[in-house]
């Protein structure tokens, strides 16, 4: 048993796993299941009872954005998460109850490196609000590992392969989302970047970004990502030639397994388009090619992606945006097992957890005398970027 006491401030996350469900279609299997899944996945078509927008409220979880949303006519209730850097998919548990037509064997990649081979199916309908999607691909598999992290049911994931025939507000102030056919994109956005939907990460919007003034690196926008302002792809990192913090064990997590080690860098500029500049924001590194900008970023915004004119419009919630440049964590990161015993599986370099003698493997029993499993991981992460705290890890 260990104990730390800390309220030391620090660069870097919160000790929580940060759950991203970037999926990647990495191989199709050759043969006729090659174009059978290439027509899967270009498929779908939108329907609307009306013309009018539909606004869909939705919860915010930790970075999750869970909405309400039916497949196939199933008269089961289903909680879906929005993650626009992403394949559509359905949890296994939910798919073994259904019938699919159309049934490919895939390989997939997530943002931690791992792969595994999961099902690709045809959904006769998936139906946001009025709006509905008809013959549009889905990934299956079981998503247990998003769900003991986040402590919530995930009955599937709404991805851009979705969310490409509309144009899509999201409002994270007043936690609405927006979809609409109407092709024009809001007049007073503030900031306008033009994207291009990569099909290999599920028709997801890439946008492109300068770091440093110096390199220039594809950037996902993916509200499933939540773990500092940005990932950066490894070997950028490695071009800035100066020292990072490292992570011991366990790094970024995907859907499918988690990162050995990992590496905390702070940038010295960040921007997107012509005239927004972000500067001295924490960052990681990623084994992905591209760079990911999640909810720590996107949540100064209403956030409209228009995927019918690929046109990114970024309105601020205030003139002057401020991101995190610091934030208070005692570096040691945190994931639920399957018997629900929160485990350390990473550790940051230098941090007051290496410092105190925390291990990978212990066990938290206890956060400030309160037993663990009382909160859930977004929980957690709230209590510890609580500033001027001091926090007692039993």
């Amino acid at each position: 048993m260990s104990t730390v006491e800390t309220g030391e401030k620090r660069g870097n996350q919160p000790a929580v796993l940060r759950a991203v469900i970037l999926f990647v279609i990495a191989s199709l299997f050759p043969g006729c299941s090659t174009l059978e899944a290439i027509r899967i996945v270009n498929g779908g078509t939108a329907f609307s009872t009306t013309a009018e927008p539909t606004d869909v409220p939705f919860s915010l979880h930790g970075h999750l954005i869970l909405i309400k949303a039916s497949v196939n006519d199933d008269p089961r209730e289903m909680v879906f998460m929005v993650d626009t850097g992403a394949l559509t998919v359905i949890n296994k548990t939910i798919a073994d109850t259904m019938a699919f037509t159309q049934d490919v064997a895939l390989t997939g990649k997530d943002s931690s490196g791992h792969t595994k081979e999961t099902r690709l199916v045809e959904i006769e309908s998936l139906k946001i609000g009025n709006k509905e999607v008809k013959k549009c691909a889905a990934s299956i598999f079981d998503l247990g590992l998003i769900e003991r992290a986040m402590g919530i049911r995930v009955d599937g994931i709404i991805g851009s392969n979705v969310l490409r025939f509309f144009n899509v507000t999201i409002d994270y102030k007043h936690k609405n989302i927006s979809l609409s056919q109407n092709k024009q994109s809001p007049e007073e956005g503030r900031h306008r970047i033009r994207f291009k939907q990569d099909m290999t990460v599920g028709f997801a919007p890439v946008v492109e970004a300068k770091i440093e003034d110096k390199y220039t690196v594809p950037a996902i926008i993916d509200t499933g990502y939540d773990g500092y302002f940005a990932a950066i792809p490894s070997p950028l990192l490695k071009k800035l030639q100066r020292p990072g913090r490292l992570v011991k064990g366990a790094g970024m997590g995907g859907a499918f397994g988690i990162a050995s080690g990992g590496e905390l860098q702070r940038l010295k500029s960040f921007a997107l388009g012509t005239d927004l500049r972000v500067a001295n924001v924490p960052v990681e590194a990623t084994k992905m090619d591209k760079a990911l900008l999640g909810k720590q970023f996107l949540d100064k915004f209403v956030v409209t992606i228009n995927y019918l004119t690929n046109e990114l419009t970024l309105s601020p919630y205030e003139e002057n945006p401020r991101f995190r440049s610091n934030i208070f964590s005692i570096g040691l990161r945190v994931m639920y097992d399957e018997e629900n015993r929160a485990k350390g599986i990473g550790i940051e370099q230098d941090s007051p957890a290496e410092k105190q003698g925390l291990k990978l493997g212990d066990e938290v029993v206890q956060v400030n005398g309160k037993p663990v499993r009382s909160y859930t991981v977004p929980e957690l992460r709230e209590l510890l970027v609580l500033d001027d705290k001091a926090y007692v890890f039993e």
